[in-house]
């Protein structure tokens, strides 16, 4: 398989699609509400998606699966555009309004060696 690209859609789902053919990479990674955002870690193995489910995710990023429970940010309540970023330490993981923190936004961090 050669490089994968992973995109995020309002069907609720992210995919993992084969860069050189175009074929999808496994099973859709699911949500309960649109998908807002996807990242893959700087290293390539595991894509964090966030969702307007109030949910963060880990997925390992060869295959699509599930790498441990939902990571919840109820706390930010009705947020719709949430973006995410990896630390460069490849540990943590900011989920962000797009609004940004210095214009009334709010941002959570999460550890991603929980997985």
């Amino acid at each position: 398989m050669g490089t994968c690209i992973v995109t995020g859609s309002k069907d609720k789902t992210a995919r993992l699609w084969d860069g050189q053919t175009g074929t999808p990479v496994g099973e859709p990674m699911r949500h309960e509400k649109s998908v807002d955002s996807v990242v893959f870690s700087p290293d390539g193995t595991r894509v964090v998606t966030v969702s307007e489910d109030q949910s963060a995710r880990l997925w390992d990023g060869r295959r699509g699966t599930p790498l441990g429970e939902p990571m919840r940010h109820e706390e930010f309540g009705e947020l719709r555009r949430v973006q995410s970023r990896w630390n460069p330490d490849r540990h943590r993981i900011l989920g962000q309004d797009r609004r940004g923190c210095g214009t009334a936004g709010r941002a959570r961090r999460w550890c991603a060696d929980a997985t």
